[in-house]
């Protein structure tokens, strides 16, 4: 606000002018060599009238500069506010965070996995639990969809015709698809994003899956990031094979059981 500053300053030495005008030798000329009291009383409500005009004009442009700046300062607030925020997570940090998220959930949870080898395959204790206490999550919370794709391979097919019947008997907003990704590498092609609500997005395991000594994972908190996420989740939603749809066994996900169910008799 320099030049506010600079205006005062000016301002301030206009007014003392004007008040001396009477007795500046340039300006007494103003004034009759024998000026009457009418003469007086003019020039004075001359001068008042020039300084209030001055005050007027100097605080209507003091008001609209500092309105700009108020302005300026409201619109980086804003941005700063909304700025997106993004951290790096470790493959620990993100299982906790997450869960502590999903329950804090109050419209919807997308989550893909996309590992070849199931969860109950994995050698991480703290992995087991993350998956456990997710399922109790999801149960607990009927009112929040929650969706999941799930990458096709046998170990997840497997894994699949034990977890299906336990979401159709508990939880009434979960839908499962399965994804047709037919590669054999331990790292598919699609990238695994989660999602809770319109703000939260995880992107996951961009390296590796499990093991990894460094970040793991990048969490971003922005409405527009996770806007084109959500389109990124419907094309692979689509190209999925959907076993379970709002709690329900579909045709395919019946199917998938009895073929377990069968290899085991």
């Amino acid at each position: 606000m320099k030049l506010a500053r600079w205006l005062l300053l000016f301002v301030f030495g206009i007014q003392i002018v004007v008040a001396l005008v009477p007795v500046i030798p340039l300006f007494g000329r103003v004034l009759p060599e024998n000026p009457t009291a009418r003469n007086v009383l003019d020039l004075q409500i001359t001068i008042v009238g020039i300084q209030s005009a001055i005050i007027t004009g100097y605080l209507g442009l003091t008001f609209w500069l500092h309105e700009r700046a108020s302005d300026a300062q409201g619109k980086a607030l804003l941005a700063a506010i909304n700025a997106p925020e993004l951290r790096r997570l470790s493959e620990h940090d993100f299982y906790h965070e997450f869960l502590a998220a999903v329950k804090r959930a109050t419209v919807r949870v997308d989550i893909m996995y996309l590992a070849q080898d199931a969860p109950d395959e994995t050698r991480h204790e703290e992995r087991k639990s993350y998956y456990d206490r997710l399922l109790r999550t999801i149960a607990s919370m009927p009112r929040v969809r929650f969706r999941r794709i799930i990458r096709n391979s046998e170990s997840n097919r497997r894994w699949l015709s034990e977890l299906l019947p336990k979401l159709a008997s508990k939880c009434p907003s979960a839908d499962v698809g399965l994804l047709k990704e037919s590669a054999h590498e331990e790292m598919p092609l699609s990238l695994s994003v989660q999602l809770v609500d319109s703000t939260h997005t995880w992107v996951v395991a961009l390296q590796t899956h499990e093991g990894s000594s460094g970040y793991r994972d990048i969490y971003i908190q922005s409405e527009e990031f996770n806007a084109a996420m959500t389109g990124y989740y419907e094309r692979l939603w689509d190209r999925s094979e959907c076993l379970l749809k709002q709690g329900r066994l579909t045709a395919e996900g019946e199917q998938l059981i009895e073929e377990f169910r069968g290899r085991e008799a």
